[in-house]
C-alpha cells in the first residue's frame, strides 16, 4: 500500500482504504466475530470486500467511482456466488456446526434464494447493460443452476465440474468486459 501510495499520491484515500478494508477482512475471518460462520452476517462483508477492490482501483488509478449499474451488478454476482458456494458447501458445514447463511435457511431455501440472487443479476445485467455475451453470462448462470441443482442434484464431482466452468466463463467474461469497457463510468 505505500508502494500504491508513493506512485499514485493518495495518500489520505488509500491511509482510510486499508483500515477499513483490514476491519472488514477481520470481522470475516478472526475471532471474536469471525462472520464467516455466523450467516447472514457474512453477506455484508463479502459484498464490502468486493467493493474495496473496485474502490482500490478508483483510487490508485484516479478514475471516477464505476456507474451504479456496475455496483448493482457486482453486488448482485457476488450475494449469488456466495450463497451458491455455501449451498455446495451445505453438508459438510453443517456436519461441522458451521452457521452460514445456506445452512440457517436450510437446502429448499437456499436453492430458492440463489434462484432469486440470479434472477435480479439477470435483471439487472438486461437494464444497465447492453451486452450480449453479458447477458448470455447471467442467464447462462441461472440455466446452469437450475437445471444441475434444482431439477436433479449434483455429486462433488459434478459441482466440482460446474464450478469451474462457471470460474472459466466469468474469466473470460472478466477479459470481455475490459475489452469492451463496459463497468467504464
Amino acid at each position: 500500500i505505500f508502494v500504491l501510495a508513493l506512485v499514485s499520491g493518495q495518500w489520505l484515500a488509500l491511509a482510510i482504504w486499508l483500515p477499513t478494508c483490514f476491519a472488514v477482512n477481520m470481522a470475516y475471518n478472526v475471532e471474536p466475530l469471525r462472520l464467516s460462520s455466523k450467516g447472514p452476517f457474512e453477506l455484508p462483508c463479502v459484498v464490502f470486500g468486493f467493493a474495496g477492490v473496485t474502490a482500490l482501483a478508483s483510487i490508485v488509478n484516479n478514475l471516477a467511482w464505476a456507474p451504479f449499474g456496475y455496483w448493482a451488478h457486482m453486488s448482485c454476482l457476488v450475494l449469488r456466488t456466495q450463497i451458491w458456494t455455501e449451498f455446495l458447501d451445505y453438508d459438510p458445514d453443517s456436519a461441522c456446526g458451521r452457521r452460514t447463511t445456506s445452512t440457517l435457511l436450510g437446502k429448499a431455501l437456499s436453492k430458492a434464494l440463489v434462484v432469486v440472487l440470479l434472477a435480479m443479476e439477470g435483471l439487472v445485467t438486461w437494464y444497465f447493460f447492453e451486452d450480449f455475451l453479458m447477458r448470455l453470462f447471467s442467464i447462462s448462470g441461472m440455466v446452469a443452476f437450475v437445471a444441475l441443482e434444482v431439477l436433479r442434484g449434483t455429486d462433488d464431482k459434478e459441482k466440482k465440474k460446474a464450478m469451474k466452468a462457471q470460474n472459466a466463463l466469468g474469466l473470460s467474461l472478466v477479459f470481455w468486459i475490459w475489452h469492451r469497457g463496459l463497468f467504464a463510468a
